[in-house]
């Protein structure tokens, strides 16, 4: 081989591997940007995941919030009373019961579980609880002793009372 052959040769070999590091570079950040959108997709459908099981969540308090749960609890003389939580909220809060179990995905509501931790929350707060029997109201001009149950369902009665000044 000549000194010509020689310094040609190293020349196309010094060639094919500077093409074949810029290859290898420019294929390596071709693999980098594509991960790095995988990635981005990843957060976004993360994201979107995460804002979906906030509006079922919300969506499953406002399908247990339409329903009037009533427990049976032992009242002051031993005899049944039924009772209503005043806040239903409460019953996640100071009842340690987890909305999944409470209402399914497919918004089916779990009554038995409901009343089960009603009754045992009332156990332990029964200051969260109110009576389910109608406040009686005195009728205006009636006298002070006389009862009338204030239903407050009524509109028309109860702008009536109010204007009666009852």
């Amino acid at each position: 081989m000549t000194e010509e052959n020689i310094t040609e040769s190293t020349s196309e070999n010094t060639d094919d591997t500077v093409t074949a590091a810029l290859d290898d570079r420019n294929e390596r950040k071709t693999r980098r940007d594509e991960a790095a959108k995988y990635r981005t997709r990843l957060r976004e459908a993360e994201e979107r995941l995460a804002e979906s099981d906030r509006r079922n969540k919300a969506l499953r308090y406002s399908v247990l919030g339409s329903h009037d749960f009533v427990a049976t609890v032992p009242g002051p003389h031993g005899s049944p009373q039924q009772v209503r939580l005043s806040q239903m909220l409460d019953l996640f809060g100071f009842g340690n019961l987890d909305i999944d179990d409470a209402v399914s995905e497919d918004g089916q509501v779990n009554r038995e579980l409901i009343e089960e931790s009603l009754v045992r929350l009332y156990e332990q707060r029964p200051g969260l609880f109110e009576d389910t029997k109608p406040r009686l109201q005195p009728i205006p001009g009636e006298g002070k002793n006389a009862p009338m149950p204030l239903d407050l369902t009524n509109l028309d009665a109860v702008l009536k009372r109010a204007m009666l000044g009852g």
